[in-house]
């Protein structure tokens, strides 16, 4: 006897990640910015899977438009746009290593009119859908959900700022 034991184990229960997870942020109009717009992040083969023929699926809500321009594509943290079509969704990755993981970032403008029937509400939630396929099959999807404040219609401020200067002007008025 050599004083070493044979051990076996097995571990599940652990989570692995999502092979497809999306997130977006929004944005306000600014002068360089004419509407308001969500920025959106679709991150693909986190969770370290081989993918044989990988392509990125994305629908968009009603209201919500696509800037093409925008589309931007990370391969491990360097930028490799140029190699692949990013004029429109769906987007094909091709194969994929289990050690590739790539981040896919664009913006949609948003059109108000197209929002709850043209109807201002202060908060709105937009929820996107994206979509990962190997060899055309699905293979998961994840959604990303974006609060977006327009702040108040209306607020009164400016008067009630007034009276606490001047009350005794504000009573006989």
């Amino acid at each position: 006897d050599d004083g070493k034991l044979d051990a076996h184990a097995t571990v599940d229960g652990g989570i692995r990640n999502n092979p497809i997870e999306k997130s977006g942020v929004a944005g306000t109009k600014t002068e360089a910015d004419d509407s308001d717009f969500i920025e959106w992040t679709i991150v693909v083969n986190k969770n370290g899977q081989a993918l044989t023929d990988a392509s990125v699926e994305d629908s968009l809500p009603s209201g919500l438009t696509l800037d093409p321009s925008s589309i931007k594509i990370d391969k491990n943290g360097t930028d490799v746009t140029a190699g692949f079509d990013t004029s429109k969704f769906p987007i094909h990755l091709g194969a994929v290593a289990e050690n590739e993981v790539y981040t896919i970032t664009y913006r949609t403008t948003i059109d108000w009119s197209q929002i709850n029937d043209g109807v201002f509400q202060q908060v709105t939630e937009f929820v996107n859908t994206a979509t990962l396929k190997d060899e055309g099959e699905k293979v998961s999807e994840d959604d990303g959900e974006v609060p977006f404040d327009r702040g108040k219609l209306v607020e009164k401020t400016a008067a009630n700022a007034w009276i606490k200067q001047h009350p005794i002007l504000a009573k006989t008025h």
